[in-house]
């Protein structure tokens, strides 16, 4: 891979990261009223469940967007 590429690459990466999403916001607010360790891992269990479904929905758009016959490896 080009070295400039690669650069470019590793600055729009580092920029999406920086991005705050509503599903980042969500365990905090959660676990700022958490009084319990249950209550805790419930708070981590639905950011799970969250960044799942966010995790399938950004899948299934690229899946959308890429041509030709899939490719089972």
């Amino acid at each position: 891979m080009k070295p400039g590429l690669l650069l470019m690459l590793l600055c729009l990466s580092t920029a999406v990261l920086a991005e705050d999403l509503p599903t980042d916001a969500s365990p905090d607010r959660c676990l700022n009223d958490a009084s319990t360790t249950l209550a805790m891992n419930q708070c981590y269990a639905a950011a799970n469940r969250a960044w799942d479904q966010e995790m399938n929905k950004q899948y299934n758009k690229l899946m959308k967007t890429l041509s030709g016959e899939p490719k089972n490896k």
